[in-house]
């Protein structure tokens, strides 16, 4: 790996950066030390908006180091949560590593975040240093009974 700050994204994908190590705990991101689902980071960036901490949130989560987003393309989205999401990865491009993983080729983006012109921006900046791992294969969670 280079010295370069990268940020990552598609369909069950890992990006590379400087302070990306072997993840021993995927399907979470890290926030502030927690480990959390996808479903929470949205859930507190909406959050956010009503008591006004949107700002703060932002500024400690564009601090990571590593920002690992699992499962993206799951939720139902806001049109406020996707804003915030942007201006997040906006703040981390070539800052920070960001890994994201989704099953959604990058075409079906605006479908899951809407506003095509923001995820295309969005988009730019997350696949310019961006390495994408696809992953085919059989499911882990065949049924088993």
């Amino acid at each position: 790996m280079d010295d370069d700050k990268r940020t990552c994204s598609v369909r069950s994908i890992i990006a590379d950066g400087p302070h990306i190590a072997a993840a021993d705990k995927p399907n979470l991101y890290e926030l502030g030390g927690d480990l959390t689902s996808a479903q929470d980071l949205f859930d507190e960036m909406y959050a956010s908006l009503a008591d006004r901490s949107t700002r703060r949130l932002l500024n400690r989560l564009a601090r990571l180091d590593v920002l690992a987003v699992d499962e993206l393309g799951y939720l139902n989205l806001k049109p406020e949560q996707s804003n915030i999401f942007f201006k997040l990865m906006e703040e981390r491009y070539r800052q920070h590593s960001t890994i994201i993983t989704t099953n959604l080729v990058y075409d079906e983006w605006p479908n899951f975040l809407g506003n095509r012109p923001m995820v295309e921006a969005l988009l730019s900046r997350l696949r310019h240093y961006c390495h994408t791992v696809t992953i085919n294969g059989p499911s882990l969670r065949e049924p088993q009974g």
